[in-house]
């Protein structure tokens, strides 16, 4: 049986694939730089664990963040994946990001159209996707990723955790249309990826397009709490990033089951039973 190596296995993809793996009975170690016990704790990634498959989730995921460190967390991505790669692996499927599309349309993105390296965080994804089409691995663009245990700091958590309060829902902006994919529809896309030994770029996504004006609607709805709404930065021009499915389906045998609308009610229904 093939061993799968995950590094990254800390962080909210990280830990939901290595769970989803080991009860699919995937022999798979989950790497990460922080103290755990369910993984296997290296000071850096050059130590380690050789494996037949590496899935390599290992990188920066706060945008500014990653802004404010420059060139420099720019090389540190580019060296670690380098040496990941020396270990020889016999595949790599690197975890990439649908923020890489560039320009904006309404028309779903396939992996076809142009990327564009914008800022350090899309220079990172564009030069790791690069190394690992030329080894001849699989490069996923993900959508944006929600489900238990997700970070605090994208917008379905803003959204939530202003939800069902007395007060006003405060956003930046409310006109952006973005693609949300349920975590546990992303870790059936690995998997397909993993049991097909598919090769190439594939987008994983919902393959639908929400604004978040929609989206804090909806979660109101759920809610049954009509608050006011609060945009501190309307857009001047239309921001929209939907990606295209098709070739994901076809070529894996993968469809995401659940739709924007079921996954936020479980998530409200979550907040609901810890705050109870």
């Amino acid at each position: 049986m093939a061993r799968v190596v995950v590094t990254g296995a800390s962080g909210f993809l990280g830990g939901a694939l290595i769970s989803f793996l080991r009860k699919n009975d995937i022999d798979c170690i989950g790497i990460t730089r922080k103290k755990s016990l369910d993984l296997f704790t290296v000071e850096s990634y050059e130590e380690s664990p050789l494996g037949d498959i590496l899935i390599h989730l290992a990188e920066p995921n706060n945008r500014s963040d990653v802004e404010k460190s420059g060139t420099e967390q720019e090389l540190a991505c580019y060296e670690t994946f380098k040496v990941l790669l020396k270990k020889g692996y016999r595949r790599v499927i690197y975890a990439s990001s649908a923020t890489l599309y560039a320009g904006c349309s309404m028309t779903p993105r396939k992996v076809t159209d142009p990327i564009e390296g914008m800022d350090a965080y899309t220079r990172i994804k564009m030069s790791s996707e690069s190394l690992a089409l030329s080894s001849g691995g699989t490069v996923v663009r993900m959508a944006n990723l929600y489900g238990p245990g997700m970070s605090t700091e994208n917008v379905v958590s803003h959204i939530l955790n202003q939800a069902g309060l007395d007060m006003a829902i405060t956003m930046r902006s409310l006109g952006p249309v973005r693609d949300f994919l349920w975590i546990e529809d992303a870790l059936t896309a690995f998997l397909a990826i993993i049991e097909k030994g598919a090769s190439g770029v594939f987008n994983v996504g919902s393959g639908r397009g929400t604004s978040i004006r929609e989206l804090v609607s909806m979660v109101q709805s759920i809610f049954k709490n009509k608050q006011d709404v609060i945009e501190l930065c309307p857009l001047k021009e239309s921001s929209n990033l939907i990606l295209d499915i098709e070739l994901t389906k076809k070529t894996l045998g993968w469809t995401p089951k659940t739709i924007l609308e079921e996954g936020i009610r479980k998530m409200v229904a979550m907040k609901i039973k810890n705050h109870a």
